[in-house]
Formats: structure tokens, sequence, C-alpha cells
């Protein structure tokens, strides 16, 4: 199978309503050819209702859609030319594997010999040759979301839309698939679109995040910059673990519970009047002397410890009140470093660990 020619994806204005409620409120996104981007959102945010309206299955109220500079607004899904692969695989029972997969090239209607090259072709990129004969009932979940993706990919479309495909498997085997979905976007190309709710799902895989709520896009960027950089509180609450320490400006910086604060500013460069200072729980230290200049300090009670196999996890209340959570991989060290519950604690920010988001974007 050839590696894709990328196509972007221009997206302006794009609004659904239905009644008074606006599912999609003017959403503008930008995705460039071969670029993996994930749609990221609690349930209701309108991540599914944009990945439908992508597909064809919904028409929006107003706004548009180009691909490759194409306008597709009102173009039907099977005139697009995309491949989608559903939450729940949507594979034919009563075929087999092999059947299942050429189904889209006979809709082309393309020979009996070329059907067969890409097909083999297909399976040999989700790793099932040799289940080309098996009929679907006969697979594990695994296999059929494998068998679902080379469905998806094998008459080469023009952009590749997921619907939180990994959904119904358990972790390990979730886990798993990221990885393989992540090479096969890599060795194919395809300007890929994906929905999901899980934040470490989308951290794994994506090219960048493109995080909405309420019908808006809040924030577009790469993981690293998203989870260090979050653009609100929302984006900063819904991506990770993290505590917020309500803060107020202070002069050139920041005050919490009256003492000064050193920060940075939100993912968007701009510096809150008022907001919150977000604290990663890995990102904490044990405080000692030498950090003084550089870091934060807070002190506090360890309410409670708890080990969880590769981390330890310790809830700390505040001497001002707030809590905080620390984050530490296991070992005796970490234990002892740590103490127990009851015990005083000073915990250490760095600087550059410590953004300041306002509770919402403008």
């Amino acid at each position: 199978m050839s590696r894709a020619h990328a196509e972007s994806i221009d997206i302006r204005s794009l609004t659904k309503r239905y009644g008074s409620f606006a599912a999609l409120d003017a959403v503008d996104l930008d995705i460039a050819g071969g670029e993996f981007l994930t749609l990221l959102g609690p349930s209701g945010s309108g991540k599914t209702t944009l990945l439908m309206v992508l597909a064809g299955f919904v028409r929006p109220t107003s706004g548009a859609v180009k691909v490759g500079g194409q306008d597709l607004t009102r173009v039907p899904p099977h005139k697009r030319n995309f491949g989608m692969v559903f939450q729940n695989y949507a594979l034919f029972p009563h075929m087999s594997v092999f059947d299942n997969i050429a189904y889209p090239l006979k809709l082309r209607g393309l020979g009996r010999e070329a059907i067969r090259g890409k097909v083999e072709e297909s399976l040999r990129l989700v790793q099932l040759e040799h289940l080309a004969e098996r009929g679907v009932h006969q697979l594990s979940g695994g296999q059929r979301q494998r068998i679902a993706l080379a469905r998806a990919v094998v008459f080469e479309p023009r952009v590749l839309l997921m619907d939180e495909p990994l959904s119904a498997l358990d972790k390990k085997l979730r886990e798993q698939m990221q990885i393989e979905i992540r090479h096969l976007h890599e060795e194919l190309g395809i300007t890929t679109v994906y929905v999901t709710h899980d934040q470490r799902e989308a951290l794994t895989m994506s090219d960048r995040i493109a995080v909405i709520n309420d019908g808006r896009v809040i924030q577009v960027a790469e993981p690293a910059a998203l989870y260090n950089r979050p653009a609100d509180a929302f984006v900063a609450d819904f991506i990770g673990e993290s505590s917020m320490l309500e803060v107020t400006a202070n002069g050139a910086g920041y005050s919490f519970q009256g003492r000064p604060v050193v920060a940075v500013a939100a993912g968007d460069g701009r510096a809150p009047s008022s907001g919150f200072l977000v604290v990663r729980p890995e990102k904490l230290e044990l405080f000692d002397a030498t950090m003084a200049a550089d870091h934060n300090r807070f002190d506090g009670l360890i309410e409670e410890v708890v080990y969880q196999g590769e981390t330890l996890f310790a809830r700390i209340r505040l001497d001002e009140g707030p809590h905080l959570t620390l984050r530490r991989t296991t070992g005796r060290e970490a234990t002892r470093a740590i103490g127990a519950a009851g015990g005083r604690i000073a915990l250490a920010l760095h600087h550059e660990d410590s953004v300041v988001v306002p509770e919402r974007r403008a």
C-alpha cells in the first residue's frame, strides 16, 4: 500500500444547532496534511458531533469544511472517500475477515486480483495475514479492531476518522493498540482525526490535541505543550492530575494566601489578573534550603499515603487550608522521604513548573 497523499482539513465557523442548543459553536480548526489530531473532551462536549460533521453524517447549521482545498460541507458521506473506524467495529458478522476488508473495494468496482493484493497488504499492516478466512465471530476484541482498521485504510482514503475505537478493550490491550495505531499512521501518512475522552490515550497517540468543551475548541497544542502550559482551568483540570490553588495578581507576580508566588503565564502567554496555580503531583519535590531562589515552597500535614504499585500517592493539607497531592515512584527511599500520615512535610515547585491559568479562557 502506497503512502497517502496527505490532505489538509480546514474548518471555518462550524456551527451545529439543535433548537437553541449549540452542539458546535463557531468552531475554527486547521489540521495539517498527514497530521494525527485528537479531539478530546468530556461526554457532551461536541467532539463526536464534530467528527460526524467531518464524515458527512451530520449536516452543519452553518460554516464550512474543506479538505485539500475542496469544499465538502454539503458532499454526502459516500462521496468523500474517507475511512471510518467506529466504536463498535461495524464488521459484517456473516462475512469472513477477507470479505469484510474487501467490501469497500468491491463497492468501488476493483477487479478480483487488485482486491486480493490490497486486502493482503492491509492484513500485513495489521499483522493478521493468517486470519484471512476466519469468521468475525472467531476473533478477539483486539483482532476485530485491527480488521476494522484494515478495512478503513484498504482503499487508501483521503482522511481517516476514528470514533473512540479502543473504548471496548481492556487496559493492557488498549495501550498496546494505541502504539499500533500510531505506528500504522506513521507508515501510511493519512491525515487522521481521532475522538476520545481518555486523556492518556490522547497524549500517547497525537501529533496535536484539540480540547473541546461546550461545543468550542478551548486549546489546540502538541501533547507536552498542552500538559505543561494549559490555556485555562478547564484544560488544566481535564488533562492529567492537578491541584488548583487560587492566586491573585501581586505587582509583577502573584500571591497565594498572602505569600508571593513566582509563576509563568498560561498556554496562550497572557498573564491573568487572577486565576489558579496548577500544581502537577509529579512535579512537586521535597524542599531543601538550596531551592529557595527558584522554587515556591508549600508546608503542610500529610493526611494520607497510598501505595499504588509503581507509585506512591500522598495527600497533603497545606497550612493555608487547601490540599495538594504528591506522586512519587515507589521504593524504600521514596517511602522514607515522604514519611507517614500525620507527619509534617515541606514541598517545592520550580518556578518554570508553576503555571497560572485563568478560570476560563477569554
